[in-house]
C-alpha cells in the first residue's frame, strides 16, 4: 500500500508541476455557442455590420445589449494558436475600435507559461562549447553564430535574411513577404534564441550595428521617406493581426498614465514580448543607430497640424517609453555570457580568441576578439547568473527524469 501511495505522489506531482493556469474564455469556443443561440446568434450578425459611427443607433445598441449577456464579451485569444486571426476577428467584432490610439485591453489571454525554458540552447552550446568563445567582443556576432548552429533557428533565419536581403530591379524589397517571413521567425524560434539577437550587449560599435540589423531594416523597417506617425499607426489598426500586437504592446509596454514613475520589473518579460511581435508588422520598431540602445518607429510628426500631440503619443510609444526602455536594459544586462567560474574582481576579465565563422547576413568583423566576463560579487548574483532568459520562466521537470524515478522506486519496494 505504501508503494502505491508514493506512487501516485509522485503522478500527482507531476500532474501538478505540468498543470497549466487555468484557461480563459477562447472566442472561437464562444462564438460556436453563441450562433447555435438564436438571440445570441442574430445579435452577433448585426453587431457584426455595425460599424464605430453606427453604434449610437438602436439596432446597434439593442444587439450590444444581448452581447453584453454573453460570454463572448470576456473571450480572448492565444498567440500562435490555430485559426489565431479568426479568433481576432471574432473579439474585434465584439470589441469594435472606439479609439484607435491608445487600446485599453489585449485580445491576448496572459499565459503564465509563455516564456517556458527549453533546453535547445543549452545543447548548443554543450555540443560546442568553443562557441562562447568565438568573436566575444561581439557579443551580437556570438549570438548570431549559436544562432546558425540550431537547426530550426538557421533554417529560418536564413529564411528571412535571404528575402528580406532580395533586391528588385528598382533596388526596392518585398517589404510585405520580408515582414511575413520575420513574423515566421520569432514565432517558431524559441525565446532562447531570438532574445539574445535582438538584446546581446555590445561595448562596440560593429557589435551595435549587427544588432541593429538583426532584422534586415533596409527591408523590414527603413523606407525612402518617413511617413506621418499618425498615418503608419492608422495602416496598423486598419490590419487586424497588427491591431493586435499593438494593443498588447500598449497593455504590456506603454505607460499611457503619464503619472506613473516605474514599471514594476515583474511586467518587462511580457513588455518584451510584445515588442517582438510588433516586429513584421506595419508599425515594425528597431534600434535606430548603433552607438545607442535608443528604439523607435520609422515615421515623423512633422507636418501633424492640430495632430502633433497624437502624433507625439504614437512615436513616444517606443522612442520616449520608460517602461519600454528599462525592459530592453535589463534584458541586455541578461545576455553576460556565464562563465564556469568567475573570481570577483574590481576591473572585467577579457580574454582573446580568433574570429570564426559570420552568418548569413555577411557582416564581418575582423582581426581578433574579446569576451567579457561580468563580475559576480554576491550570493544573489551568483544565484540568479545565467538562468532563465525570460522574465517570468517557468521551467517544469521532464518526464524523462521522472520515470526512470519510478522505476526505481519500484525495485526498491519490490525488494523490500
Amino acid at each position: 500500500m505504501k508503494f502505491l501511495e508514493i506512487i501516485l505522489l509522485i503522478a500527482g506531482t507531476v500532474t501538478i508541476l505540468y498543470a497549466t493556469t487555468p484557461a480563459q474564455s477562447d472566442c472561437l469556443q464562444e462564438e460556436q455557442a453563441c450562433l447555435q443561440d438564436v438571440q445570441c446568434n442574430s445579435s452577433y450578425h448585426i453587431f457584426q455590420d455595425c460599424s464605430s459611427g453606427e453604434m449610437s443607433s438602436s439596432r446597434c445598441q439593442n444587439a450590444a445589449l444581448v452581447l453584453q449577456e454573453s460570454p463572448l464579451l470576456g473571450c480572448k485569444c492565444q498567440h500562435r494558436m490555430r485559426r489565431e486571426e479568426h479568433c481576432l476577428n471574432v473579439y474585434w467584432t465584439v470589441h469594435p475600435v472606439q479609439d484607435d490610439l491608445v487600446f485599453d485591453e489585449s485580445p491576448y489571454e496572459e499565459s503564465e507559461f509563455e516564456n517556458m525554458l527549453t533546453s535547445e540552447y543549452s545543447r548548443v552550446i554543450e555540443d560546442d562549447p568553443s562557441l562562447l568563445s568565438m568573436d566575444t567582443d561581439n557579443v551580437c556576432l556570438q549570438q548570431a553564430n549559436i544562432c546558425s548552429s540550431n537547426n530550426k533557428c538557421s533554417r529560418h533565419k536564413t529564411s528571412y535574411a535571404s528575402l528580406c536581403n532580395q533586391r528588385n530591379a528598382d533596388g526596392s524589397c518585398d517589404r510585405r513577404k520580408c515582414h511575413r517571413h520575420l513574423r515566421n521567425f520569432f514565432d517558431k524560434v524559441s525565446e532562447e534564441f531570438t532574445k539574445r539577437l535582438l538584446f546581446c550587449p555590445c561595448e562596440e560599435s560593429y557589435c551595435a550595428e549587427r544588432r541593429r540589423r538583426t532584422i534586415v531594416p533596409e527591408c523590414s523597417f527603413e523606407e525612402k521617406s518617413k511617413k506621418n506617425c499618425l498615418q503608419l499607426q492608422h495602416s496598423c489598426v486598419a490590419d487586424i493581426v497588427c491591431r493586435s500586437h499593438l494593443a498588447d504592446f500598449q497593455k504590456n509596454c506603454f505607460l499611457s498614465d503619464k503619472t506613473s514613475k516605474e514599471c514594476p520589473p515583474e511586467k518587462y518579460g511580457a513588455c518584451l514580448q510584445s515588442y517582438i511581435r510588433m516586429i513584421g508588422t506595419v508599425m515594425t520598431p528597431n534600434y535606430i543607430n548603433n552607438s545607442s540602445m535608443d528604439v523607435s518607429l520609422w515615421c515623423t510628426c512633422d507636418g501633424s497640424g492640430n495632430q502633433r500631440e497624437d502624433c507625439n503619443t504614437v512615436l513616444g510609444m517606443f522612442a520616449n517609453n520608460r517602461c519600454f526602455k528599462n525592459a530592453i536594459a535589463a534584458e541586455i544586462n541578461r545576455y553576460t555570457q556565464p562563465q564556469p567560474e568567475v573570481i570577483p574582481q574590481p576591473s572585467t576579465v577579457v580574454i582573446s580568441a580568433p574570429v570564426k565563422a559570420t552568418d548569413q547576413d555577411n557582416f564581418e568583423v575582423d582581426g581578433s576578439t574579446k569576451v567579457l566576463i561580468p563580475n559576480i560579487n554576491d550570493g544573489a548574483d551568483k544565484a540568479s547568473y545565467g538562468k532563465s532568459n525570460t522574465a517570468s520562466g517557468v521551467s517544469c521537470p521532464s518526464l524523462a527524469l521522472t520515470l526512470p524515478i519510478l522505476l526505481w522506486l519500484s525495485n526498491v519496494f519490490y525488494m523490500l
